[in-house]
């Protein structure tokens, strides 16, 4: 065994130090990796995400690539249908060429879609949507679609858990976990991971087998940076989510627009990077000594968010406008959807070129604008079109991201006013 310099145990009887921190799931590990990149920037090379779409590839053909799925990839040069969810890391997590990590972090990641099985291998891969046409091709005639069953969520994930234990017995692990639908957050709180809430009654007992893996309380983290910096909900988590029943919508905007902001989703999942940033200290501290200690004001919020309370809470930042920083923008758009017309169109424009492309910051925007339709949106939409059309995005992110942008400026144009 060896110990290296942050306390940790490794696996010397493998490949021996400098190992990673990895931080394995979806966004949410980018968002971990980049935040601890950031405050630790003097050995920001120690820590590393890896995009994993299922724990279902690695649970169906563990510790190797299938040669076939490699190949073709490789001949039909899909590699960039793949989104960072790169092979290996599919079916290796880790990989096992590569030197043993020093800590593996999880978040509680959904399952990506699309998966597909190939038929008589059996074994599972994701790849996007957007695939070149002979690979394509192979998986029509060679592959089906795998529907994944919301509820043997944690079966999935935790025999993922049990193949990375046996591999690396002594490498400490941490999983952290997702925030609570809690009306601490929004009325009507959204997760990514399908039926969270139902889940979440299921974790204690599944974590309890596991009395070796740390824990790091999200409700807890997050009760403690809103406390710290004085942050509002929407301020921590300021992406907006259409509700399934659209009608609600125009509803509750005809009947009572002062409580109008219960029929919208909160995106609970894509948090402000203040919230990453503050968990990272913990992460730190853990890895140091072994512990989670969280300090007084780490309390989980408590209480409601009173329909009465959103026309205070949401105020016009104008500030946003100068910045590129999607969640400051996701302020923006709430705002002008609780204080109705709190900003004209016309005063946006100039701003158009400082709006991110960012693919929930657009679901925002789409959410606005399906309730509150505006032909004066169409130069705003437009200037924004134009300036991603020139930017230097990657042809595939850029390409998606317009394909996503053009039917909100096509709609706009057919608005009523």
């Amino acid at each position: 065994m060896v110990t290296n310099c942050s306390g940790i145990v490794q696996d010397s009887q493998l490949k021996p130090l400098p190992g990673k921190v990895s931080v394995i799931g979806n966004c949410q590990a980018v968002s971990v990796a980049t935040a601890l990149k950031k405050v630790f920037a003097d050995r920001a090379d120690q820590f590393e995400s890896r995009l994993l779409p299922s724990p279902l590839p690695l649970l169906s053909h563990p510790e190797e690539i299938p040669g076939e799925l490699q190949e073709r990839m490789a001949s039909t040069q899909a590699q960039t249908s793949l989104i960072g969810h790169a092979l290996d890391t599919q079916f290796e997590i880790v990989p096992s060429a590569g030197s043993v990590p020093t800590a593996l972090i999880f978040t509680l990641f959904h399952d990506s879609c699309p998966l597909y099985r190939h038929r008589s291998q059996k074994y599972v891969f994701y790849t996007s949507w957007h695939r070149p046409e002979a690979l394509n091709r192979w998986i029509e005639a060679e592959c089906d679609l795998v529907t994944v069953e919301p509820s043997s969520y944690f079966e999935r994930f935790f025999a993922m858990i049990d193949i990375l234990k046996k591999r690396y017995p002594s490498v400490p692990f941490l999983i952290v976990k997702r925030l609570s639908h809690t009306i601490a957050y929004a009325p009507r709180p959204y997760s990514y991971l399908a039926q969270w809430p139902r889940l979440e009654a299921q974790w204690a007992r599944w974590i309890s087998r596991y009395p070796d893996i740390a824990v790091l309380e999200m409700n807890r983290v997050a009760g403690g940076a809103m406390r710290k910096y004085d942050m509002t909900p929407h301020q921590l988590v300021p992406f907006l989510k259409p509700p399934e029943v659209r009608s609600h919508f125009h509803k509750y905007r005809r009947r009572l627009p002062h409580v109008f902001p219960v029929a919208t989703c909160r995106d609970i999942e894509h948090a402000s990077p203040v919230l990453w940033e503050y968990l990272s200290s913990y992460i730190d501290h853990w890895m140091k000594t072994g512990k989670i200690d969280y300090q007084s004001h780490d309390r989980p919020p408590s209480g409601t968010i009173l329909l009465q309370q959103y026309r205070r809470l949401f105020q016009v930042d104008r500030s946003a406008l100068e910045s590129k920083d999607p969640y400051k923008w996701g302020t923006v758009i709430e705002s002008m959807l609780i204080h109705a017309d709190c900003i004209q169109w016309q005063e946006l424009q100039p701003y158009a070129v400082n709006f991110p492309a960012n693919q929930f910051l657009l679901r925002s925007l789409r959410t606005y604008l399906d309730i509150c339709p505006r032909r004066a949106a169409v130069p705003f939409l437009e200037s924004h079109y134009q300036a991603i059309e020139k930017s230097q995005l990657e042809d595939h992110w850029r390409e998606t991201y317009l394909k996503n942008l053009l039917p909100t400026i096509e709609s706009q144009k057919r608005a009523r006013k």
